[in-house]
């Protein structure tokens, strides 16, 4: 009787396999990294825009002048801040890179320090500090500290 040979792969052909999988790993996962990176930073974008509006809304209300501020949204506990800069007015969707590292109450961009915004230390004069940010993960930065000085003005006058 004939014994029949049993068809298997040999090592050659496994070799070749898993160097395959291996180039295909290695080409998709800094790709599918830049996807997420790319799907949070869109996601943090529409969070601050729609922060943004609803600050407008509420700086355009109680008559301020506040027209340039930095949002800060964060991802996570642990995931990277993006922050957008709203100038004149205008805001920006491209995420920008602060000139040094961000404090718990302060950040430094472009030369000029914004200050957090609903924090009451120190700001004696914020007209928005009863405001609250509508998501956790966004925070506002204002020009200086949110203009105490028209706010310190404003209530000379209104004492007057």
């Amino acid at each position: 009787m004939l014994k029949k040979m049993k068809k298997a792969f040999t090592i050659t052909e496994l070799v070749i396999v898993i160097a395959v999988i291996a180039i295909l790993a290695a080409v998709l996962i800094p790709t599918f990294t830049t996807v997420v990176n790319k799907a949070n930073e869109s996601a943090a974008m529409q969070e601050a825009r729609s922060e943004f509006e609803n600050f407008n809304v509420e700086a355009l209300t109680s008559e301020s002048d506040i027209r340039d501020f930095v949002i800060k949204c964060q991802k996570g506990d642990s995931a990277d801040a993006y922050y957008f800069v709203v100038t004149d007015g205008q805001f920006n969707p491209t995420p920008v890179k602060l000139d040094e590292e961000a404090t718990a109450t302060t950040v430094k961009y472009d030369g000029v320090d914004y200050t957090k915004l609903a924090d009451p230390a120190g700001q004696t004069g914020n007209k928005f500090n009863n405001y609250a940010e509508q998501n956790s993960n966004v925070t506002i930065y204002v020009l200086g500290a949110d203009g105490a000085a028209t706010t310190e003005t404003t209530e000379e006058g209104a004492g007057a």
